[in-house]
This record gives structure tokens, C-alpha cells and sequence, in this order.
């Protein structure tokens, strides 16, 4: 049995798993001796998976969920061979230990770190923890944390590098970062999934503010409403739809986010133009 600790959002999770698991570049950066983990993933061989009755109320090419009278569990699928079945897991009662069941031979969907922790249902344990996965380039500046979101492809990362370039910023991740409400406070974190940036920092940063962008041919910048910043926010977010409590607790918190975060709406260039205005806009005037 190996043991595996990792700090994700200042979240410990210790995996445990029959056989070694190798460390991948997006996972190294977030290995801990922390000690007394948050969370604790058992993955186990068993002869025979469990059968669960009725159909599954959600399904994508690699698992689908069922619920019962324990709750809701992943039966995972190789997509490859027919969906043939080759583990479930869920998240227990006590709500900090995830038990994995895997039938032998399978062991190549568990072998590194990145596929390890797709069968753990990490999006479940941030929720437990006020922590959710928002689709963001963030970059740590002077004046605090910036996330860049909006559609695939409208230009976060390069909002990002922007502020890399003219307003001495640092970035924290370019697609998938953590947000996790502290008391009243908001902070953003790196995460191990980080796009085409390939941006793996176990670091984090307190949030100004949250830009949503839109291309245009000048830069503009607006202020949304609580209202309209809850709307841009959750449709960002990782949402497990399939559970009413998990979308009651991601709503919650986009809500809370929205109230406590200045959240706008930019229409920019992609030039140094565009670095200058919103500076100026989160800075209180000055450059």
C-alpha cells in the first residue's frame, strides 16, 4: 500500500492505493507532509463490482452516477472497450473519506498521479471545503488577485500575460483555478489543471476582482451588479448538476463571491491599452 499526500487549495487529501503512483509535473507542486489529511481516498481491488439498480441520472465517456440509499456513487467506464465497467467509488457518510473499488488488471487507470485523481471526485471534496473550480486565468499584481474568464478562446490568457508584461503580475493559473472562501475573505489558488499554460503553482493570492471579457476594438470597463456578477460567476464554475447539494452549496457561494468581490465586465484589445484601463479602474485612478 502506497500513501500520497497532496495540498490542493490549502485542501489535504491523502490517497491511498494498492500499488505506486507516479508524480506528474501538474501534480509535484502540490505534494505535502502535511500530516492529518481533510480528506482520505482508499482505492482497493475487489473481485466483483456493485450492481446499482435503475439508470444512471448522469453519464459522460468516463463514468456515470447512480444514487441510492448511501448517496450518490461514479461507476467508471472505459469508453474505449464497449463502457466496459471497471470501478465506482463515492464519498462516504462522514463526508472526508472517498472509497475507490477497482477490479484487478485495471491498475493502468490509476497509474499516475493526473488519472489517480480522476476517479476521486475532487470537484465533491471542494465543495466540502467552500472551495470551487472556476474556468480563469489568474494573476497575482500589485494590487491584489485578477481572474480573466469568459468563453473558450476570448482571451484570458493573453489578459493574463498582459498584466504579466506591463504591470508587474505573476500568474497563479491559466484555465482552471480554486476559489475558497476564508471567514470573509476570498482567495484564488493554483490548481494541477492549468490548460495550455501548464502553470502548476501552489500559490495563491487574496482577489481584487473578477473580469469577464469580450473582444473589442476599444477597452472599456463596467461594473456588473451583485445579480448580474452571481450569473457570470456560477456559469464558470464546476457544478455537479446531478446534486441538488452541491448545486445549492456552488450557488451559495458564487452568491457570497459576487457580494464580496468587485466583478466586471471588459470589452478590450489585446495591447497594453487594455492593461492601463483596468488598472486604473481597480486602483482608485491611479496608473
Amino acid at each position: 500500500m502506497s500513501t500520497t499526500d497532496f495540498s490542493i487549495a490549502g485542501i489535504c487529501i491523502r490517497i491511498n492505493k494498492p500499488d505506486d503512483m507516479r508524480i506528474t509535473d501538474a501534480f509535484a507542486p502540490f505534494l505535502t507532509d502535511a500530516g492529518q489529511p481533510d480528506y482520505t481516498v482508499n482505492i482497493t481491488d475487489t473481485d466483483k463490482l456493485a450492481e446499482f439498480e435503475g439508470s444512471p441520472i448522469f453519464g459522460n465517456f468516463g463514468f456515470s452516477v447512480y444514487r441510492d440509499e448511501n448517496g450518490f456513487v461514479r461507476v467508471y467506464h472505459d469508453h474505449r472497450q464497449n463502457d466496459r465497467r471497471y470501478a465506482y467509488g463515492r464519498l462516504g457518510r462522514d463526508g472526508k473519506t472517498v472509497t475507490v473499488k477497482r477490479l484487478p488488471g485495471n491498475e493502468l487507470f490509476f497509474s499516475e498521479s493526473h488519472n489517480t485523481f480522476a476517479h476521486i471526485g475532487l470537484e465533491e471534496l471542494f465543495i466540502h471545503s467552500n472551495a470551487v473550480s472556476i474556468h480563469a486565468a489568474v494573476v497575482k499584481t500589485p494590487l491584489g488577485g485578477v481572474l480573466f474568464s469568459g468563453a473558450s478562446g476570448i482571451g484570458k490568457s493573453t489578459q493574463a500575460q498582459l498584466w504579466i508584461q506591463y504591470a508587474d503580475a505573476r500568474l497563479i493559473n491559466g484555465d482552471r483555478a480554486v476559489l475558497r472562501k476564508s471567514g470573509n475573505r476570498w482567495r484564488a489558488y493554483g490548481s494541477p489543471y492549468a490548460g495550455s499554460s501548464r502553470c502548476y503553482v501552489n500559490d495563491s493570492t487574496e482577489i481584487r476582482a473578477v473580469v469577464f471579457l469580450q473582444q473589442g476594438n476599444a477597452t472599456s470597463v463596467r461594473r456588473l451588479s451583485t445579480a448580474d456578477g452571481f450569473r457570470h460567476i456560477y456559469a464558470n464554475l464546476t457544478v455537479n448538476t446531478w446534486n441538488p447539494e452541491f448545486v445549492a452549496a456552488a450557488s451559495g457561494l458564487a452568491e457570497d463571491a459576487a457580494a464580496a468581490i468587485p466583478v466586471y465586465y471588459m470589452s478590450c484589445t489585446a495591447d497594453a491599452g487594455a492593461v492601463r484601463t483596468l488598472y486604473k479602474e481597480l486602483s482608485g485612478g491611479k496608473i
